[in-house]
């Protein structure tokens, strides 16, 4: 056994053609960014997901104080 596939999209289209049913890749999926959660997204088969290229800054509301990203941005790169 070799371990899991791990895929590293920079675009929401990669995961997609990651998850058709004719994909090399085979479940499970497990997504991971920063890799500060507390629980453990490591396997031993399947796909790990790393979502760090996915780090773009989508829409800052000021007036609402809220922000919309992709996974992959961490905290420091919204100060």
């Amino acid at each position: 056994q070799t371990g899991p596939a791990v895929l590293k999209p920079t675009q929401v289209m990669d995961i997609t053609n990651a998850l058709a049913a004719e994909s090399q890749f085979s479940p499970p999926f497990r997504p991971f960014g920063a890799n500060s959660s507390a629980t453990d997204c490591t396997a031993s088969v399947g796909t790990q997901i790393d979502l760090s290229g996915l780090d773009r800054i989508i829409n800052i509301d000021q007036f609402g104080f809220t922000v919309t990203v992709q996974p992959g941005v961490r905290i420091g790169d919204l100060a």
